[in-house]
């Protein structure tokens, strides 16, 4: 199956433990990534009791739109990540559609 359209990182099931994943991500989007993660503690953190003293509020405001933000970031880099994924799937397919005739008389045939 090839990767269509935007994604929400949750459809990924990155687990917990993200730090195998964090080294196929460039630096800034690893960034990105530890900052979302980092704003949406902040926010877990937030007593909803408290939400409407103004300046809790405008800290709520504040980190919900840097989570987004770096959020955002993430999203483009995943979706980079998956048009190179499918730009090489395209590729290599392509060329197994061509040489299967010669496979079919080899036996190196991987579509036996």
């Amino acid at each position: 199956m090839l990767f269509s359209g935007n994604i929400l990182l949750n459809s990924l099931h990155i687990p917990q433990n993200t730090s195998s994943i964090l080294l196929f991500l460039p630096r800034r989007s690893t960034a990105a990534h530890c900052q979302t993660r980092s704003k949406i503690d902040e926010l877990q953190n937030i007593n909803i009791r408290d939400i409407l003293k103004p300046e809790i509020y405008n800290y709520y405001e504040k980190t919900l739109q840097e989570a987004y933000d770096a959020l955002t970031q993430v999203e483009r880099t995943i979706n980079s990540l998956g048009m190179k994924l499918e730009y090489q799937h395209w590729r290599l397919g392509e060329a197994m559609e061509e040489l299967k005739p010669f496979l079919q008389q080899t036996s190196l045939n991987p579509m036996k």
